[in-house]
C-alpha cells in the first residue's frame, strides 16, 4: 500500500510593514529635503541661514536616512526574533523614541512583529541570499553611532530649545 506524500509549499513571509518601513525611511527625509527645507532657508549677505529648530529637524531627517541605509544592508539571515535582527529593530525603536518620531516607532514595531521567531533559511529567495550585506558587528557600530548622534541632538534641543525659541 503506497501512501501519498504531500509536499509542503514554501510559505512566503508577509513583509508588508518591513517594506513600508524601508520606503518611509527614505521617502520622508527626501520630501523634507527637496520640498520643505528650501522654503525655510533665508539668504542673507553672509550666506544662507536656517532657523535653529529647522536645523534640528534637518539633523533628525538625515539620521533617518542613515537608518534607511542601515536597514538596506542587514543580512536577510539575521531577520528573525532569535537573531541579530531583533536587536537591530529594538535599537532603531530606541533611536526613533529619542527622535520623537512616533509614527516611525509604530512602523518599526509592526515590521519587527513580522519577523519570524526562527528563520528557516530555505524560505529565503535566491535574490535575498545573494544580496550584499554588512556583518552584524558593523551594523551594531553604525546603529550605535546613529543613536549617540540622535541623543546629542535631542539633548541640545532639550537643553537650549527654549533659548532658541522652539
Amino acid at each position: 500500500m503506497a501512501f501519498e506524500q504531500k509536499q509542503l509549499a514554501k510559505q512566503s513571509q508577509n513583509k508588508v510593514f518591513w517594506t513600508i518601513f524601508k520606503y518611509y525611511a527614505v521617502v520622508i527625509p527626501m520630501i523634507y529635503l527637496l520640498f520643505l527645507m528650501p522654503s525655510t532657508v533665508t539668504f542673507t549677505a553672509s550666506g544662507p541661514m536656517i532657523a535653529p529648530s529647522e536645523t534640528f529637524n534637518l539633523m533628525k531627517q538625515l539620521l533617518l536616512l542613515g537608518i534607511a541605509g542601515i536597514v538596506r544592508v542587514i543580512d536577510p539571515k539575521a531577520k528573525a526574533k532569535n537573531k541579530a535582527g531583533d536587536h537591530f529593530m529594538k535599537m532603531i525603536m530606541a533611536q526613533q523614541l529619542l527622535a520623537n518620531n512616533l509614527f516611525e516607532i509604530l512602523l518599526v514595531v509592526l515590521a519587527w512583529n513580522e519577523f519570524p521567531r526562527v528563520l528557516d533559511e530555505a524560505q529565503l529567495t535566491e535574490q535575498e541570499l545573494k544580496q550584499w550585506h554588512f556583518k552584524n558587528k558593523t551594523i551594531y557600530i553604525l546603529l550605535g553611532i546613529v543613536i549617540v548622534l540622535t541623543l546629542c541632538v535631542a539633548f541640545v534641543q532639550w537643553k537650549y530649545g527654549k533659548a532658541m525659541g522652539m
